[in-house]
């Protein structure tokens, strides 16, 4: 029997379609939220998973059921395999996001489980009712798939199925499992021998070109194959490489929109900033400072978390002031409650940055708290009278005293002393906000 081109094409297009829709959804998620949220993304990714996972699996067990009917196999319906985990999910999005911040890897790492819910779903039916199965290729296939295609039919065993996944299953890739019961049937345009050909010949290059590390292995053959199509594609390699970095660097371009300026007097002398066009927290970038895109994009990052962590509803957002190092005296950052509007300045150290970003925006969340119990803001000092007689009645309650206030920090103990009790309440939310948020255990503030 065999199983024509055109069928198995509109086989694996239906696979395809899913696991691409997948990646666009997830990749249209983040680049609309953003990374700030990993829990969110997490969840997001896991509904995707499981959702067009389970389509996945669903239409993998018809084409098995399908082609058992075909071949007078007699066999009871397939079994769906799992989707992922939420906990495999988790581990894979949080494995990412400490290697690279970057919609396309994460988008295709779901499309890629996916995608294993019915390369699973495939293997393990082959393995309880006793079938072959051969990897078969499609479209431009990479070095990898070769290798896999080489091997011809093969009879289904616990070696294929690792931990009760299929292996191999990799991104960007429409090559899948098929599987027969009668070694007559064959997928037309497959051919197990061509395959092994192609295989044997890119070991023996290997061994010419002194390029045979290991033996006649797999890794070999492979990366000679690899090596192989690089020449004889190099400079589409090198256009889509080209192509790529452009494509990240445009992902983290903003630019200063000259139509949207910003002018402000601090003590320290006159800001001039201009907005930044496509900032989700409509950031203003001080004139003298030159800042790159990426450190942007993670004070981007850091201030949709936090506001998200304190809250926005009910509140008159402020405005978001990058200034330079010279332009805020010592000071790390600052709010201006009359004019809501916070300074942050920039910091190599990621856990500085976080810490002095949130600690403002606490600062700006108690003048919020100020109005929203009747009044009005005339000057800084009426919140700052405010929220001192407030912090110092919660730091009461919480047993924060003269003799432990060291334990938030140097600089939460110099403000108690100095009877800043906002200051230090404001201190203590940002350290401990910062601990429930995964981000650091806290940075020591000498000052």
């Amino acid at each position: 029997m065999q199983i024509s081109t055109k069928d198995w094409k509109n086989y694996i297009a239906k696979l395809s379609k899913l696991n691409a829709t997948a990646a666009e959804k997830m990749q249209q998620y983040i680049a609309k939220h953003g990374f700030a949220d990993t829990e969110a993304i997490i969840d997001y990714a896991y509904g995707l998973v499981t959702k067009y996972g389970e389509g996945s699996a669903a239409l993998s067990a018809q084409m098995f059921e399908t082609i058992a009917e075909m071949e007078g196999a007699v066999i009871q319906p397939a079994v769906m395999a799992q989707t992922a985990s939420r906990n495999e999910v988790a581990k894979m999005v949080n494995g990412i996001m400490k290697q690279t911040q970057n919609e396309n890897v994460i988008a295709n790492a779901v499309g890629r489980k996916v995608k294993q819910a019915g390369a699973d779903t495939t293997l393990q039916n082959a393995l309880r009712y006793g079938a072959e199965f051969a990897w078969i290729p499609a479209g431009d296939t990479c070095a990898f798939c070769i290798a896999l295609a080489s091997r011809g039919w093969q009879l289904a065993s616990k070696n294929a199925i690792k931990n009760g996944h299929a292996e191999h299953i990799h991104s960007n890739c429409d090559c899948t499992y098929a599987i027969r019961f009668d070694s007559k049937t064959h997928i037309e345009g497959y051919d197990p021998k061509y395959y092994e050909r192609m295989y044997y010949d890119a070991q023996d290059r290997a061994a010419e070109e002194g390029t045979f590390w290991s033996g006649k292995s797999d890794k070999d053959a492979i990366n000679q194959m690899r090596r192989d199509k690089y020449k004889l594609n190099a400079e589409k390699i090198r256009e889509q490489h080209r192509a790529a970095y452009a494509k990240r660097q445009m992902d983290f371009r903003h630019e200063r929109d000259t139509d949207n300026p910003f002018v402000s007097n601090v003590k320290e002398g006159t800001i001039t900033a201009k907005g930044i066009t496509r900032s989700p927290n409509g950031i203003y970038v001080s004139d003298k400072l030159n800042i790159k895109p990426k450190k942007l994009q993670e004070i981007e990052n850091n201030v949709t978390q936090f506001k998200k962590m304190i809250g926005v509803e009910g509140k008159v957002e402020p405005k978001i002031v990058l200034v330079a190092d010279t332009e805020l005296g010592k000071s790390g950052g600052r709010y201006v409650a009359a004019e809501n509007t916070l300074y942050f300045k920039v910091f190599e150290d990621k856990n500085v940055e976080r810490h002095m970003n949130l600690h403002e925006l606490f600062h700006w969340e108690d003048s919020q708290q100020y109005i929203n119990a009747g009044n009005i803001i005339n000057s800084d000092e009426d919140v700052i009278d405010y929220m001192c007689e407030k912090s110092k009645r919660i730091l009461d309650k919480k047993g924060i005293t003269a003799d432990n206030v060291g334990e938030i920090s140097i600089y939460a103990r110099h403000m108690y002393n100095a009877k800043r009790f906002d200051e230090v309440y404001v201190e203590y939310r940002t350290v401990e906000g910062l601990k429930n948020a995964n981000f650091t255990k806290g940075i020591t503030r000498k000052t």
